[in-house]
């Protein structure tokens, strides 16, 4: 996420070549694209007065190619600086018209076109030949040889212009994907970290080194409010020698204070510039309540305005961390200081695994509610989910009871109804003594005497219960009541984890679709093509019996299937007619391209995989690699077949939309040839279930 943006790094140079190429072919001449720094990006030269006299001295090449270079630079410089269009005449008469490049209000490039006819005043021409050590009439030669139909300023600083917007739009659109990569790697780099312990000690190092890394920072800190006193403590420090315990004074002092204090003050972040140009972040960290900040500081001004919203977005998850971490360094204080509790300290951590390693809620539960019973005396546990707007519990996970999971209770036919109410624990030592409602008196038929109900909180509201029964009366005592406490706020962490890693989830899932969305707006043939891809591909993965992890990586994978055609053009996508064979091979190359841009993300290995074989045949006459058979990973096996479908049910510019029979007769024609006769009977049947 560096600051020092260069035209090459997101713009392969044949794209740009072409670019070029498209402009100079207009004006005649020569156009070139400087980097910001005056790297030369892309030349090119056409056989026109400059390039003849270059040509025609071969023993001043080098000097007159750079005198062109010079004057196109310096034209191009002054663009730059007037951050505006800007025209010039050279030293060969020759206009040179210069553009600036543009990204987020920065020039980082400059594009520079040539048009004109070489003079015809003979004091000009000798003036020229004497600067480049030629006969006079040699020059008169070349310059009427040179000599084109007569130029259209207009017309050509337009060309130029326009080139220059495509361009800047280009470069934006590759940037801002290289900066969302980045960010997802980033975050997924940070999480990792994160959960590999459940000891601060070990975290924050490792979050502040690759903060440090990632961001090109000069130093970051963390700074905690110490729960029971309020002061402010800076348990680790990081700058370009590396973390440490020994935390700078000034950290708590002047400046730095202000900024700390009024994220704390707040709950917002502050960004804080002295005059030497530095500039400071401060993100507050909080979970349910601020706990500390994290200040980041760089050497030089903030340029780019998404960073508060990143790193706001990881403070939580470290706030998240943090108090996960305290929570779980209290409870094993706790435990250890009595050795006859040295078992529910086992069940502790393995809860606290299950926490932090189990993503599927409901397969964690299941898991705690069987723990449970090892260090609490009883006959049935149950969890249950709070439904405040229908007014019910639904039964989530548990043991000993009769009734199956996703069994609803209306709240007025339960007593549980009064932990909600109270927000506290409910203990009943002898059903036979109380008054119950309909549904805790079929448990009492079965054969309960005594329960214990205990919230489960998020945010200050009850929202899950944890409920245990046993067959005796008076089971539970205040050790039991302490032990199911602890473990409800455990459950409550493990909750909101499963809440935040489904809105990770949910983020991810809804960037593909806004990067899905994108590719298939550069043309108006392909509008919603991917989504209708990836719901045709959802359901022969359904018919083959894949997994939901697979389903959903699959989903992924079909709405990205395009995503290399962002670098092809629209004239290519939009023709009407058959391509040339270059043609074909700019379009196929779409393949590999988008495999190389998912490439970052290690967690997309298999989806960029699945990407850059999707034009493959089974009878190996496909591309990329000709691969053969069950050579070719399944998932591309099933977005090649769905990625057809709609190809044929659809319209294209190059041909009319087939009907829904003569696309299944086409398709059936393919089995064994271009498609796994396997993966078109799961289609077919997929059709035939949509039918129903």
């Amino acid at each position: 996420m560096s600051n020092a943006i260069r035209i090459q790094d997101y713009v392969d140079k044949e794209t740009l070549s072409g670019m070029v190429e498209g402009f100079v072919a207009f004006l005649g001449t020569s156009g070139v694209i400087y980097e910001a720094n005056g790297e030369m990006a892309v030349e090119l030269v056409t056989r026109d007065f400059c390039k003849s006299l270059v040509e025609a001295s071969e023993k001043e090449v080098e000097k007159g190619k750079g005198l062109c270079h010079e004057e196109r630079w310096r034209v191009s410089l002054e663009s730059i600086k007037r951050r505006q269009c800007h025209e010039d005449v050279c030293h060969g008469t020759l206009t040179f018209i210069s553009c600036p490049i543009f990204l987020d209000g920065r020039v980082i490039g400059v594009v520079n076109g040539a048009f004109g006819n070489p003079p015809t005043d003979e004091a000009k021409l000798n003036e020229i030949a004497g600067l480049y050590g030629l006969e006079l009439d040699r020059v008169k030669r070349i310059a009427e040889e040179s000599r084109r139909v007569p130029e259209f300023s207009g017309a050509a600083r337009k060309h130029v212009e326009l080139s220059t917007r495509i361009i800047s739009r280009l470069v934006k659109t590759r940037y801002e994907e290289k900066k969302h990569t980045e960010r997802l790697a980033l975050a997924s780099r940070i999480q990792a970290v994160l959960f590999r312990s459940l000891d601060l000690q070990d975290i924050l190092p490792g979050v502040l080194e690759e903060l440090m890394k990632s961001l090109q920072a000069y130093s970051c800190y963390i700074c905690l409010v110490e729960p029971k006193t309020g002061e402010l403590n800076v348990p680790c420090f990081c700058d370009a020698s590396g973390p440490t315990t020994l935390i700078p004074p000034h950290l708590l002092e002047g400046p730095q204070t202000e900024g700390i204090r009024n994220a704390l003050r707040t709950s917002n972040p502050q960004h804080i510039e002295t005059q030497e140009g530095y500039s400071t972040e401060y993100i507050p960290l909080r979970h349910l309540s601020i706990i500390g900040v994290m200040a980041i500081e760089f050497h030089e001004p903030r340029k780019d305005k998404e960073l508060p919203d990143l790193l706001e977005s990881l403070g939580g998850q470290i706030a998240l961390v943090i108090q996960n971490c305290r929570l779980y360094e209290e409870s094993v204080k706790e435990r250890l200081a009595a050795a006859q509790r040295v078992e529910f300290l086992e069940l502790i951590k393995e809860v606290d695994r299950l926490v932090l390693t189990e993503m599927d809620i409901r397969k964690a539960f299941e898991k705690i509610c069987l723990l449970v019973r090892s260090v609490i005396p009883c006959d049935r546990v149950t969890f249950v989910r709070v439904n405040e707007e229908k007014e019910e519990f639904e039964y989530i996970a548990g043991w000993g009871v009769d009734f199956p999971k996703g069994f609803r209770v209306p709240m007025k036919e339960t007593d549980a109804r009064w932990v909600v109410v109270r927000k506290a624990p409910v203990y009943r030592p002898d059903l036979s003594k109380e008054t119950l409602a309909p549904f805790d008196t079929e448990l009492f038929k079965q054969g309960f005497q005594s329960d214990l109900r205990v919230p489960i909180k998020s945010h200050g509201k009850v929202t899950a219960l944890l409920n245990l029964g046993s067959h005796s009366k008076a089971t539970f005592n205040p050790q039991h009541l302490e032990l199911a406490q602890a473990i409800s706020n455990q459950l409550s962490i493990a909750m909101e984890n499963a809440t935040l890693f489904e809105r990770l989830k949910a983020l991810l899932l809804n960037t593909v679709k806004c990067l899905s969305i994108a590719i298939d707006a550069k043309s108006r043939w392909t509008m919603g093509h991917s989504e209708r891809v990836a719901s045709w591909s959802e359901k022969i993965a359904l018919s083959l019996g894949l997994e939901t992890k697979a389903v959903e990586d699959l989903r992924i994978a079909s709405l990205l299937h395009d995503i290399g055609k962002i670098g092809t053009g629209e004239e290519l996508l939009d023709k009407p007619g058959l391509l040339t064979q270059e043609e074909r091979a700019v379009v196929e190359r779409h393949a590999v391209r988008g495999a190389d841009i998912l490439s970052p993300l290690k967690e997309f290995e298999e989806i960029a995989k699945a990407i850059r074989h999707h034009h493959e045949r089974y009878n190996g006459k496909g591309y990329p690699g000709g691969l053969r058979g069950e050579d070719t990973p399944l998932f591309s096996q099933i977005i090649a077949m769905a990625d057809t479908w709609d190809a044929l049910t659809t319209e294209r510019p190059y041909r009319k939309t087939l009907s829904r029979e003569e696309a299944l007769e086409e398709v059936r024609r393919c089995a064994g040839s271009q498609f796994d006769p396997e993966i078109v009977r799961a289609f077919e049947m997929a059709l035939r279930e949509e039918a129903r």
